[in-house]
């Protein structure tokens, strides 16, 4: 297992999650309830896994994703149909 992998798999606090987010304790509850992000119980405290909390922020995106090593560089600035009406 690689640093990255290992990283990803770190377990947050609910404070720590609340700053990694940059939510409150009242919105990141909310999220759990609705089921946007998975809560662990761990020995009755809640914690949340970081790689959690990173497809969360991905899945709520808006506008262009990045280029990866297999995209090439103009994709990521496409304007195609945007703003047509």
């Amino acid at each position: 297992m690689d640093a990255e992998q290992t990283k990803r798999d770190e377990y947050l606090t609910s404070k720590e999650a609340q700053e990694y987010l940059k939510v409150s304790s009242v919105t990141l509850w909310r999220l759990v309830k609705e089921g946007q992000i998975p809560v662990y119980k761990i020995h009755n405290r809640n914690r949340y896994r970081k790689a959690d909390l990173d497809a969360f922020m991905e899945a709520h995106r808006v506008g262009p994703t990045l280029a990866g090593p297999a995209g090439s560089a103009g994709d990521a600035g496409s304007t195609e149909n945007a703003g047509e009406g």
